[in-house]
This record gives C-alpha cells, structure tokens and sequence, in this order.
C-alpha cells in the first residue's frame, strides 16, 4: 500500500452561488496541482476544508462566520471544527508535505500553524497570488517553509523532487524559502504552456456534494492572464496572456459531462473575449461536438466585443454573460485604467438582452476617489441596464494590486489599514453607500 506523502488543504472561502457563477466549486487550482502531481508519480490527499465548512455551517453560515474571522471575533465552535479536521488527518508520520492556496490568508495561517503544532515535521508549502505578489509576508511565518509563485504546475513537483532528495533547493525556479533567519528567492520561473499534457483531477474531490450544492455546475478555464490593466485588480500582470487550443478546452467539458453528468459551466477566466478568435474557435469546436451543454462567461464590454459575438455565443450554447463595468462614472473608470467607456458598455449588455441571453453585471462603490456625483451615476446605470442579476459591491483592495503598492500609509497589515483609513475618512458616506446599495440590490 503506497502511503500518502503529500496533503493538500483547501482552505474555507467565501461562498457565492447565483446563475452565473459558484465558489462551491472544487477549486480549480488545487485540480490543476493534483493532476500534475500525480502524472509525477506522487501520491496525493485531500482536506477539504472549503467543502465541509460548506456542509456543516451552510453557504450563509460559512460566509457569515469567515466574516466574523476576519474581523478579529471568531466563532470557538468555527475554529475548533478545523481543529478536530486537522487533527485527524496528521496522524504522526502520515504526510511530509501539506500544500495549500493562502489567498485568503488569515485563515491559511491559522490552519497552517495548527499543522506545525500538531506534526512539526511537516513541511508546509504555500501558493495563490497574494504569496506571489506578498511573498515577503508569508514566508515570514513560522508555520510556513516555502512560497511557490505564480503558476505551481511545474515547480511544485520540482520542489517536492528535490526535498525528497535531500538536495538544496536554490536552483528550483519560482519559490521562496527561509535560510539563516533570511529569506531566498529564486530565478524566475518560464509561464507554463496551456498544452494538452492533463487536465484538470478532480479524484479526489467529493465531486456528489459539490454538484448538489452548486446546481450540477463546473468551471473551466480556457484562457489565463488578462489583457487589462485595472489599477483595482489582483490579477498577476507579469503573466502574459495565454489561450488554451479550442480542442483541448472541449475534450475537457466533453470528459466532465460523461465522468460526472455535468451540461452547465462556467468559463472562470477574467475573459472570454481575450481575442475574437479564441471565442469562435470554442464555439465552432461546440457545435461540431454537439454536445448540447450550456455555459456562461466573463466579457469585458470594450471595442472586442459587438453583436455577432452575441450571436456566436448563443448558438454553441451560451446563456449568460457577465460584464464587469465597475463605476457609471467614466472618470472613476478611467483613473482605474478600465479601458471601457460606459456608452458602449451599456449597449452591449442591452443588446446582449436582445439576444436572449441573460445578464449580469458587476459595480464597485465606495472607491477613495468617489464623490457623490459618480456613485448615483453608477445607480444610474446599473438601473438603466435592468440587469437579469448583478453585483453591487463594496470597494475592496486586492493586495496584489497596483493600487496596494502605491497606497499611503503603507503597512504589513494592509488589508485592515486600507478599510480603516477609508472608514475614518468618510464613516458617514460610508454608511450612507453600504445602506443605499442593499436597497439597490434587493430591488
């Protein structure tokens, strides 16, 4: 019997679950990981805290008691759960790695600090773009021993190669480690190439329960990167932009809907229309397939995008689209590097309407930069619209953004110094917005 020598750990996150998207989903970098490991000849276990928070506390109840974790006043009950999953899984000298996304990180530390305590050998390895981009951060931890950046399928089991080994690590591309009470970052790692090597392993995921929670819906990725450049945006900028082969990405939905019965997906990449190309390419390969699925996407509502896009979307079976437009203000638009202007974004997502599909869009309130006068022109345009289902969302810093980099008052504990500072600047237009947009919402 071959023991288990690598874990990873799914963290809870915040779960979202509408007609166009779902976070209860088996995510899919860890999918990605899973799948490269084992085509390594490793041997690969799952936690999956994501999942059984979900099933104990309830979408809701898990979104409601991360919050409170975040804010400093978590639920005993909540972290002792973790605990008792944690303790179960590290029996003594079961694993000698434990992998995990530390995107949302306050969470990632406190599992990983109880991994330490419980099996001390353990060597922990964190990745996602907040390690990448804060890299410094993490792997000033205890609880932490390396940082893999940006893209994990090629270095992860690189590094794990070389531990196993017992050899030194310095020429492993794209990690940070601790030496001598410093820190060592390597060269750089090449982006990987979007090949038709493997697919995405979800064998070790309770695919069941996922597929009863989120409506029997799965998300793939046909593209990576993002042609963008918005200053608010988390999305790693040094990646360039990369599509996968038309072929590829539907022999992949062709082998979920056979494996698990699933006809409804969701392409998770910033956008589907990185080229005009790439869209037509999938759409023709589906309808050649006739696989009779249905999908939604992402859109950026710029000058790529016009009515036969619409057209070639719905007939290879798309029926629904997300725009993020973020502000009905173009000058808040244009500070923040959106490269949308607002006349054209509102008659795409009409016409789009006009085409049979549904729509959601995406709007951001309470940028530091925001008067009165953009905030009830975002109102504005998010009513005009008459939206299928959208978002209305408080402003929040990525903290692998541009915008993170560049803030005054700068410190380690950035993500509550930002919201602080903002509150403290305008507490009552703040109350204001957060109570105006609730109404908006439920409307």
């Amino acid at each position: 019997m071959i023991k288990n020598k690598i874990l990873f750990i799914n963290p809870p996150a915040f779960a979202v679950d509408d007609a166009f998207r779902s976070s209860v989903n088996p995510p899919l970098n860890l999918a990605y990981l899973i799948s490269s490991l084992t085509v390594h000849g490793h041997s690969v276990a799952l936690l999956d805290l994501g999942l059984e928070s979900i099933i104990k506390y309830g979408p809701r109840g898990n979104n409601r008691l991360l919050d409170r974790f975040l804010r400093g006043k978590p639920d005993r009950d909540f972290l002792a759960f973790f605990r008792m999953k944690l303790q179960d899984m590290f029996a003594p000298d079961k694993y000698t790695f434990a992998a995990m996304n530390a995107d949302l990180y306050p969470i990632a530390f406190y599992c990983l600090r109880h991994v330490k305590l419980i099996s001390p050998e353990t060597v922990t390895i964190v990745g996602g773009t907040t390690p990448t981009e804060c890299y410094g951060s993490f792997i000033s931890k205890k609880q932490i021993d390396y940082v893999v950046l940006d893209e994990g399928e090629n270095t992860l089991p690189h590094l794990i190669k070389f531990l196993l080994a017992e050899e030194k690590v310095d020429s492993v591309p794209g990690i940070v480690f601790k030496r001598n009470g410093s820190f060592i970052k390597t060269a750089k790692r090449e982006p990987i190439e979007l090949s038709s090597k493997h697919l995405p392993d979800y064998s070790c995921f309770d695919m069941n329960s996922y597929l009863r929670i989120n409506g029997n819906r799965l998300m793939i990725l046909s593209a990576r990167g993002c042609r963008g450049n918005c200053k608010f945006c988390g999305m790693p900028r040094h990646l360039p932009s990369r599509v996968r082969k038309a072929k590829d990405i539907v022999r992949e939905i062709e082998f979920l809907k056979n494996q698990y019965g699933v006809n409804n997906f969701t392409f998770f990449n910033s956008m589907m229309n990185i080229t005009n190309s790439h869209i037509e390419a999938i759409c023709q390969e589906l309808n050649n397939r006739n696989l009779e699925i249905q999908f939604s996407c992402y859109l950026k509502a710029d000058k790529y995008i016009d009515s036969n896009t619409f057209d070639v979307l719905k007939t290879a079976g798309c029926n629904a689209v997300d725009f993020g437009i973020e502000s009905g203000s173009q000058r808040i638009l244009d500070h923040y590097q959106k490269g949308i202007s607002i006349g054209h974004a509102v008659n795409m997502a009409k016409l789009a309407r006009v085409k049979g599909l549904k729509v959601r869009c995406t709007f951001i309130w309470g940028f530091p930069e925001e008067n009165w006068h953009d905030f009830l022109s975002s109102l504005y345009v998010y009513l005009r619209i008459r939206l299928t289902c959208s978002g209305f969302f408080e402003f929040r810093v990525s903290e692998s953004s541009e915008y993170y980099r560049n803030i005054e008052h700068y410190t380690a504990d950035f993500y509550e110094d930002a919201i602080r500072i903002r509150i403290l600047r305008f507490p009552l237009r703040t109350v204001i917005k957060r109570f105006i947009a609730k109404i908006i919402q439920k409307l």
